[in-house]
């Protein structure tokens, strides 16, 4: 048997060290910058018990707006994300058809103002989803990459969701996307200063 053995530790890499949020080599704007590394912290939610739209950090988060019981909950997701960044919502911002008003098509906005955006999908007309786009890489490959709540994932028993994941979007069902504002008088969270 092949003994087992160490090497030396390096440090580890920057965390989301894609991203870069000032600077000449800026990708992204620093509320996006913000954004992402929020969402980051919930990476691996589930639901308890899968399909149930609630349990442990989801009930968290549904229950921290005065509902009692399960929902479906992406809106819930980007929501939460946006406001402990500072970012201005919607009212009823976990209706994803709330967004609906302040949703552009993606070609119409500027490359670093994609980071941090909500991402809506659906049909004219009834939107049933929204992520956090993460990564925006527009050439030489359009590569998306967006993490959202209520979210499927490959050999799941639901194609309902199930918790909060992050992947490369290729969707034909993209309707557009919201940019985040930053709330008047309020600053930019340091996503590194954070408890979350």
């Amino acid at each position: 048997m092949a003994k087992l053995r160490t090497y030396p530790a390096k440090p580890w890499p920057r965390s989301r060290g894609w991203l870069i949020p000032s600077g000449p080599n800026a990708n992204c704007t620093p509320l996006g910058y913000s954004i992402a590394h929020r969402v980051a912290r919930d990476l691996g939610t589930l639901e308890r018990p899968l399909t149930s739209n609630w349990g442990g950090r989801v009930a968290t988060m549904i229950k921290r707006f005065g509902f009692k019981g399960p929902l479906k909950w992406c809106g819930f997701q980007v929501g939460v994300c946006w406001i402990d960044c500072n970012a201005l919502v919607p009212d009823r911002f976990w209706d994803c058809d709330a967004w609906a008003e302040h949703m552009v098509p993606m070609e119409h906005v500027h490359p670093l103002d994609l980071v941090g955006s909500a991402i809506l999908y659906g049909k004219p007309g009834d939107l049933y989803h929204i992520e956090i786009i993460t990564r925006a890489e527009l050439s030489p490959d359009k590569v998306i990459q967006t993490a959202g709540g209520n979210r499927g994932y490959a050999g799941a028993p639901t194609n309902d969701g199930a918790g909060t994941f992050e992947y490369p979007t290729w969707r034909h069902d993209i309707r557009g996307i919201v940019v985040p504002k930053l709330a008047h008088g309020m600053t930019i969270v340091d996503p590194f200063a954070q408890p979350w």
